[in-house]
């Protein structure tokens, strides 16, 4: 049950990591979306995409209390790095975030899409990608198992690191994706324990279509 709070608590945090921007002032409507029969819709950065077949969705009661123990896994002893990590924790938003199994279960995934509203102008998905991984590197039990890469996903340029993560001794596989769309940050993070888990979050982003103005 440890390795499933590990999981579900880490993806919750993941998202946040240097990403210290400016808090988001949009209508509920518009900044969480909408999930309707496992399509998944977001008016603030116009797109959708569908969930991996039956995964159900984290209630934001438990996305709050898995937020708090991954931030205090993630903890590195730099009172500079942990001060990014604690306010940028405060402006992210999580939108979507779904669990393989019920919470608790042994064995589980979690597939989370956060938004945060950049500081400024001019960040790339790189840029963004690097300090994730520069922030848990700061860990020396933190390893990455694959460099950062980019592709297109939808039609925008996405930055993906894979890295392997050391939560209270549990090891965490934790697939990360961002890209930029406009003035915000899309982030994408997948906590997983094998690849069919992998396979169906990897198919559910690049699944992704966003709408043309």
């Amino acid at each position: 049950m440890r390795t499933c709070y590990a999981r579900l608590a880490l993806a919750a945090v993941f998202s946040a990591i240097c990403l210290s921007g400016s808090a988001l002032a949009q209508s509920s409507q518009d900044l969480y979306g909408t999930l309707t029969e496992g399509r998944y819709s977001n008016n603030l950065l116009k797109f959708e995409l569908s969930i991996p077949d039956g995964w159900l969705v984290v209630e934001s009661e438990d996305q709050k209390a898995a937020k708090e123990i991954g931030r205090a896994a993630v903890q590195t002893g730099n009172a500079r790095a942990d001060a990014l990590i604690d306010e940028s924790l405060k402006k992210d938003v999580i939108v979507l975030f779904v669990s393989e199994k019920p919470l608790g279960a042994i064995g589980n995934a979690v597939f989370g899409i956060s938004i945060t509203k950049l500081p400024a102008k001019g960040y790339t998905p790189k840029m963004l990608a690097e300090s994730f991984k520069s922030a848990f590197l700061q860990n020396p039990k933190n390893r990455v198992a694959k460099e950062i890469s980019l592709e297109n996903i939808g039609g925008l340029t996405w930055a993906n690191v894979l890295l392997d993560l050391d939560f209270f001794g549990q090891p965490v596989h934790n697939n990360y994706f961002v890209t930029v769309v406009g003035d915000y940050a899309l982030v994408s993070n997948m906590s997983y324990q094998n690849s069919d888990q992998l396979r169906k979050m990897d198919a559910a982003l690049r699944g992704i279509k966003f709408k043309r103005k």
